[in-house]
């Protein structure tokens, strides 16, 4: 499971614009192909360094396996220190 940044050209003004999915790759038959999970859409506003962590916690999530309250901090340290501190 990751997030993909898709560009989409806007018909009205033809500048490029981009949307965000979290997706995952799925087997079918002999092909890989990826499944969107969620469209976050145009504003979505976490920085790229946060992206692994975001989709390792949703992952954790929709496997059903609650995280202790430890890992949650966790989580939350290494969005501040990829952030710089910045809450």
């Amino acid at each position: 499971m990751y997030i993909r940044r898709t560009k989409t050209k806007a018909a009205s003004h033809g500048e490029d614009s981009y949307t965000y999915r979290i997706v995952e790759s799925v087997r079918v038959g002999a092909q890989v192909k990826q499944r969107t999970i969620l469209n976050l859409g145009k504003d979505f506003a976490i920085e790229p360094a946060h992206w692994p962590l975001l989709t390792a916690r949703i992952e954790q999530f929709l496997q059903g396996s609650a995280p202790h309250q430890a890992e949650l901090f966790d989580l939350a340290d290494g969005f501040r220190s990829a952030s710089g501190g910045r809450r």
